[in-house]
């Protein structure tokens, strides 16, 4: 009993078997809780003991399975995160923020952390989503997953009490094209260790309009419509003149920044930008020794790398060297690592900058420290000294570390959309410096488009040799500022190359995701961005002649395992009707699920018109041409899409399609035997010559269960296999 118990509700359990008795009661009388097929039994005896009663609710959720008490797990496993460390944490730091001392007693009389979140969560449920929004904050903040900082050129104080909280819904509404308001709540950041004061404006507002296929138990199929909630957590920092925003969408972070700047803080965007922060710390490959630049209003008497730390192939393998302020990083290196240090060729994570400087007048010097790290964070933004965290500011400017970003203008970005296609289809998160060479693309151009981030560079590589073949070869540094040197493991030198070549960069795939929906845009109905599979995003309703039809975006085709997880999860969104597959690189399939494939290269429009694009009538013959085979085809047919794919075509069925040779072979043996007439076909020949003992197992990669009933099954003889046609 306790075991099954645990297994489906283990959120659940945890709180009624912990909570005072009291806090349940109010619980089980709240939505979605009310849904629970318990009753709470009232007590035959005033004095009878809480543990009886608490038996009395658990029991008959002992017999349940998960998926019957999904919605209140889903919300006791909220209650429970809160009653954590971190969160617990940010809970008592907004009660102690919003409410005064005498309200907030009720808060902290509760017994214990479990008791106070689901007090929250009972009577202050706004302050609850508060918190977890904090807690996921920190989180965001740390991993740097859906999350963005800007800084302001001025820092402006500002007051919660006099921020317009219509007015600032009004114009993020009006920004993201919204038909409704949003609802924006303001809280003081619950403050740790040494963190300035900040402010957290919570924006909640609604999703695209967006169905789903309900099935109750009467058995009729029925469309739900609905508005997805969504919500953008901004934190202000006055003392940094920093706004971080979280939001899955990278445009919607870059929307409510700047609209938060220029409703509540006044800012003129036109003279005084936000920028986006990116630090490159390529340049400490060539030399760890930065140049002491001249900076108006300050003297400067040393600048020293103090500390640098890098990767030698694996995180869990790094080298850190330190030093102090007055030492020569560079010559320390050189001394005791060699003139070829690692740390000009290995991965560079962390450096640490010293400044001795004295404001212009000032007869007592300073020292300013920060420290710049691979992940993007440079702790320069938690230093108090307004004053210091400019001089910073306009010393890593200067040194180029400092990136800020620069969107490209619409036709720029039309005329990268083939390369941004043939870069979503790698299969690799990073990609070469000789990838972007053979485009004749500027690297720098695009890191600051935010389309890719620098990701250090390559210690082997392999080259083609005339007389050798490949060859593995190390890259060394030249001594030639934008060239590296490579040589063999016997110690013989080999040609040099530029340095882009072996550098790394990462792609931004939900920025050039985004990119491309926006260039397709206006051919959607219903635009939407909803990613479903790491290699698939639903882009919304495209409009092709009198139809609305599903729109998809799917990249790495070629791949079996991806096309066996993207056909399993397309034919599981059958009843969205017939839509279209947008390719990122060229493939032979024709239909994937019930959508017609089309690659987009295929259908790309003037590159240097106002148009989208994609061309409608490209669009709209491919879509034609396909939606015949996309609803099952007009007769039992196996298409195969080259030498690993094939596309089984059932009429009036959704087409399946099939990787591997194995699977290939089966299902080639059932579609003869039914077109000679005779479809019944014994296991032993069906899995003749392919080494599986079953047609389960030879499918087993390919959800057996979405297969069998459906396309294949049992024939009236035992231990023979036919087609469902």
């Amino acid at each position: 009993m306790a075991r099954q118990l645990f297994r489906s509700c283990p959120s659940l359990h945890h709180i009624i078997d912990r909570a005072p008795f009291e806090q349940i009661e109010q619980l089980l009388r709240c939505d979605p809780f009310t849904d629970l097929p318990v009753r709470v039994p009232e007590p035959e005896d005033p004095t009878s003991f809480p543990d009886l009663r608490r038996a009395q609710v658990l029991n008959p959720l002992s017999g349940l399975s998960a998926e019957a008490v999904l919605p209140p797990e889903r919300e006791a496993a909220r209650i429970c995160a809160l009653a954590d460390a971190k969160g617990g944490k940010a809970l008592e730091g907004l009660v102690a923020s919003r409410y005064d001392p005498r309200e907030a007693q009720v808060f902290h009389a509760q017994p214990d952390a479990l008791s106070r979140s689901i007090w929250a969560y009972l009577h202050a449920r706004r302050l609850f989503d508060a918190a977890e929004s904090v807690v996921h904050l920190r989180l965001y903040r740390d991993y740097s997953k859906l999350y963005d900082a800007f800084e302001l050129v001025d820092c402006v104080p500002l007051d919660p009490n006099a921020i317009d909280v219509e007015r600032l819904g009004l114009a993020v509404s009006s920004s993201l094209g919204l038909g409704s308001t949003c609802t924006v709540s303001i809280f003081e950041m619950p403050r740790t260790g040494d963190e300035p004061k900040a402010m957290l404006l919570l924006i909640q507002h609604p999703g695209s309009l967006s169905s789903v296929q309900d099935l109750p138990d009467s058995g009729q199929r029925r469309t739900l419509y609905y508005r997805p909630p969504n919500e953008a957590a901004v934190v202000y920092t006055p003392a940094t003149g920093v706004i971080e925003v979280c939001a899955t969408s990278p445009t919607v972070r870059r929307v409510v920044a700047d609209t938060v700047a220029a409703t509540t803080l006044g800012q003129d965007l036109s003279q005084k930008p936000l920028t986006w922060r990116r630090y490159d710390l390529a340049r400490f490959h060539g030399s760890l020794c930065l140049p002491v630049p001249v900076i108006a209003g300050y003297e400067i008497a040393r600048i020293s790398v103090t500390e640098v730390e890098a990767g030698l192939g694996s995180w869990r393998r790094r080298l850190s060297l330190k030093v102090t302020i007055d030492d020569d990083i560079e010559a320390v290196a050189q001394q005791h690592l060699g003139m070829r240090h690692v740390f000009r060729r290995a991965t560079i994570l962390l450096v640490q900058i010293a400044v001795r400087f004295a404001r212009s007048g000032d007869k007592q010097s300073k020292t300013l420290s920060f420290t710049v790290t691979d992940r993007n964070r440079c702790s320069l933004l938690s230093n108090r000294d307004p004053d210091q965290r400019a001089l910073g500011s306009r010393l890593l400017d200067h040194w180029g570390i400092l990136k800020a970003f620069r969107p490209m203008e619409p036709h720029q970005e039309r005329a990268l959309i083939p390369v941004l296609l043939e870069l979503h289809d790698l299969p690799d998160e990073a990609v070469t410096g000789a990838f972007f060479e053979a485009w004749g693309l500027d690297t720098g151009r695009l890191i600051e488009a935010a389309f890719i981030e620098r990701r250090g560079r390559d210690n082997i590589i392999l080259i083609d040799d005339d007389d050798l073949g490949l060859v593995e070869t190390t890259v060394e540094p030249s001594g030639v500022e934008g060239v590296v040197q490579l040589s063999s493991g016997e110690g013989q030198e080999g040609p040099r190359r530029p340095a882009e070549e072996v550098e790394r960069f990462a792609v931004n795939r939900p920025w050039l995701e985004e990119t491309l929906q926006k260039h397709v845009k206006p051919l959607i109905r219903t635009p939407m961005l909803q990613q479903l599979d790491d290699c698939l995003t639903f882009f919304g309703l495209l409009h092709l002649g009198d139809e609305d039809v599903p729109c998809y975006l799917a990249r790495r085709l070629w791949d079996t395992k991806v096309l066996n997880r993207l056909d399993v999860l397309l034919r599981g969104r059958a009843m969205q009707g017939l839509g279209v597959v947008l390719s990122a690189g060229e493939t032979d399939i024709e239909v994937l699920g019930s959508n017609v494939v089309v690659p987009a290269a295929r259908c790309l429009a003037s590159l240097n018109g106002e148009e989208p694009a994609l061309s409608a009538e490209r669009l709209a013959l491919a879509y034609a041409a396909g939606r015949p085979l996309a609803r099952g085809g007009t007769t039992v047919s196996l298409a195969k899409n080259g030498s690993h794919s094939a596309t089984l075509y059932l009429p009036g069925k959704t087409p399946w399609t099939i990787t591997g040779a194995n699977q290939i072979r089966i299902v080639e043996r059932l579609v003869e035997a039914y077109q000679r007439g005779t479809p019944a076909v014994p296991s032993k020949s069906l899995i003749e010559g392919t080494a599986v003992t079953s047609p389960r197992q030879a499918f087993r990669s390919q959800s057996w269960d979405s297969i069998n009933g459906v396309y294949i099954g049992q024939a009236g003889k035992r231990g023979s296999w036919q087609l469902l046609a």
